[in-house]
């Protein structure tokens, strides 16, 4: 798959909006580290007005349409959806630059997109959960980050059983 490709999904995973492009440079995705095969994706999506790009600050920030969004992951099949899911879990858990409240907000709508396209009970959906409460414990909101943590674990009970290997981990 071109390089364009793997930037259209990995940012209709991620978020749709306000991503920062030092965030999808340094994500680890095949191509994306290259400034000039960066670049090409880059033009190409935005020659066929599948992204738009903005400045703030000096920086640029990349959108994306809420229905190629969608699309995107709709029409992905369940081994894509579950590889840019993950995708897009690294990346977001990787932002530790003190900005907790910009994290929490993108864990946030990753959580509410996940709940809405597999619903709430669904293992991808509880991963987010618990990668929110990780952002939430980061911020010391400590009892909102208990619960998170209760409901991911009572839900990995729920799907896996309270002896699977990943309900367990969830106990930690």
């Amino acid at each position: 798959m071109p390089t364009a490709g793997h930037l259209l999904r990995l940012i209709a995973f991620v978020d749709r909006q306000n991503i920062p492009e030092q965030l999808l440079r340094e994500c680890g995705v095949e191509g994306m580290d290259d400034p000039v095969e960066f670049r090409r994706a880059v033009g190409k999506l935005l020659g066929f007005s599948l992204i738009t790009a903005t400045k703030h600050k000096g920086e640029t920030f990349y959108e994306l349409h809420r229905l190629i969004q969608l699309s995107v992951q709709v029409y992905s099949s369940p081994e894509e959806l579950q590889r840019w899911s993950d995708n897009a879990l690294r990346i977001i858990s990787r932002i530790d630059l003190g900005k907790y409240d910009e994290s929490e907000t993108m864990n946030r709508r990753a959580l509410e997109g996940r709940e809405r396209i597999l619903g709430a009970g669904h293992l991808d959906t509880l991963m987010s959960v618990s990668h929110l409460a990780i952002v939430l414990w980061r911020q010391g909101k400590y009892s909102v980050s208990e619960a998170m943590n209760r409901r991911a674990l009572e839900g990995r009970e729920k799907v896996l059983g309270p002896e699977h290997p990943d309900t367990l981990t969830s106990l930690n």
